[in-house]
C-alpha cells in the first residue's frame, strides 16, 4: 500500500488499511437439534452472496455439534447445515468480508479503490483469542482444550472432515458415516471427537477412520 489509512495493533500487525478486508458480523442467532432429525438447517433472514465463516458456541454439555456444510440458492448463501447424533443447542454467528452497505450514517468507514467498504467502525468484527494446532483425533479419540482466560466463546475448528466406518452388528455390516464435532465442557473448554451422524446397511464394509490432526479457533 503506497497511500492511505493503516491501522496496526500493539504486536505491529496491520489490522485496517485500504485493500484487504474485514471479516464483520453479518447475523447472529441460536438453534436447537433434535435428536430423532439429527441435523438443522439455519436460515439467514438476508441472503449474501459472500461466503460467511460460521463460528458456534455449544451451550449445552451433553450433546456434540457438527458443522455439515452451507446452504446456497442461486448465486446466494442462504444459510448453514449443523448435525448431532443425540441433540444439541448452540449459539452461532456468521461473518462476511465485508458487508456492502454502511452500518450506519456516522463513524469511520474505510472504503478501497474500487469504492468497497473495507472497514467500518459501526460493525462488530471478527477477533482471533487463542489458535491451538496439533489437535490429534486418532480412531475414536476425542481431545479437551481449555481456554483459562475467556469464558463462552465462540468456535472454528477444521479441517471439517467426513469419514466412513465400517461395523459388524447382529450378522450385518453397518456403514457409519462420521464428522468431526465440538462439545462443550465447561465455561473454560470444549472438546473436540468425533461423531456418528447415521449409518446404512452395507453387504461388506471397511473401516477407515484415519488420523486426523485439528485446529481450534476460539473467538474473542
Amino acid at each position: 500500500m503506497e497511500y492511505g489509512l493503516e491501522v496496526k495493533n500493539s504486536a505491529g500487525d496491520i489490522i485496517i488499511d485500504g485493500v484487504n478486508k474485514n471479516f464483520a458480523l453479518y447475523e447472529s442467532g441460536s438453534g436447537t437439534i433434535v435428536n430423532t432429525v439429527k441435523y438443522l438447517d439455519v436460515a439467514f433472514s438476508t441472503p449474501t452472496s459472500q461466503i460467511p465463516i460460521i463460528a458456534i458456541q455449544p451451550s449445552d454439555t451433553t450433546g456434540y455439534t457438527s458443522m455439515m456444510g452451507y446452504n446456497k440458492s442461486g448465486s446466494n448463501w442462504i444459510g448453514f447445515r449443523v448435525g448431532s447424533n443425540i441433540g444439541s443447542s448452540f449459539n452461532w454467528k456468521a461473518y462476511v468480508a465485508h458487508p456492502t452497505v454502511k452500518a450506519e450514517n456516522y463513524g469511520l468507514v474505510v472504503y478501497d479503490a474500487a469504492s468497497e467498504i473495507i472497514f467500518d467502525s459501526a460493525r462488530t468484527y471478527f477477533k482471533i483469542y487463542s489458535v491451538t494446532t496439533g489437535i490429534a483425533l486418532s480412531g475414536n479419540g476425542n481431545q479437551t482444550i481449555t481456554h483459562s482466560g475467556i469464558s463462552n466463546p465462540y468456535y472454528l475448528w477444521g479441517p471439517e472432515r467426513f469419514q466412513l466406518a465400517g461395523q459388524f452388528v447382529g450378522g450385518h455390516w453397518f456403514e457409519l458415516f462420521i464428522r468431526t464435532c465440538i462439545k462443550k465442557v465447561d465455561a473454560t473448554s470444549v472438546m473436540l471427537a468425533w461423531q456418528i451422524l447415521g449409518s446404512a446397511g452395507v453387504p461388506d464394509a471397511e473401516t477407515r477412520i484415519d488420523s486426523l490432526t485439528q485446529t481450534l479457533i476460539v473467538l474473542k
